[in-house]
């Protein structure tokens, strides 16, 4: 599997396991973007990001320009709404993206530091329920 399309179709199907838990746990969804709003106002912010098209006549670099065609990575984020309306002088979106938050992270492996990119040609369940996971565990302890 190759083809843009069958990445993204692997993409939905992933998103599609992880959103029943994210719904479960109170997050909307809209696009590769899930919200949750929290009592207080924070809003809680897990995005799917899928990896650039393949490189054409760039030369992949190891460790510096790494062709990551066919991954995705899980970006996290913390949105304080307050700090947004003091910072810009305008009311907020009605929702979030990562991208918009003061607080944000890629799901990663703790002790290394090193971001996890997923492999959409990887068996998506297994991808699905480790993401879950990691959501549950570390994430938490984030947002």
């Amino acid at each position: 599997m190759t083809n843009k399309i069958d990445f993204k179709k692997t993409l939905d199907e992933i998103q599609k396991l992880v959103h029943s838990e994210l719904k479960a746990d109170g997050f909307k969804k809209k696009g590769r973007t899930h919200n949750k709003i929290l009592e207080n106002g924070i809003i809680q912010v897990v995005n799917f990001q899928m990896a650039k098209y393949e490189f054409d006549s760039v030369v992949e670099i190891p460790g510096i320009r790494t062709n990551l065609y066919g991954n995705f990575a899980v970006n996290i984020g913390v949105f304080v709404p307050e700090l947004y309306e003091s910072t810009f002088k305008q009311k907020p979106k009605a929702f979030i993206q990562e991208y918009d938050c003061e607080i944000r992270e890629r799901i990663n492996d703790k002790a290394s530091g090193k971001e996890y990119w997923f492999s959409l040609g990887a068996d998506y369940p297994k991808t699905a329920e480790f993401i879950i996971g990691k959501l549950k565990s570390d994430v938490k302890k984030v947002v």
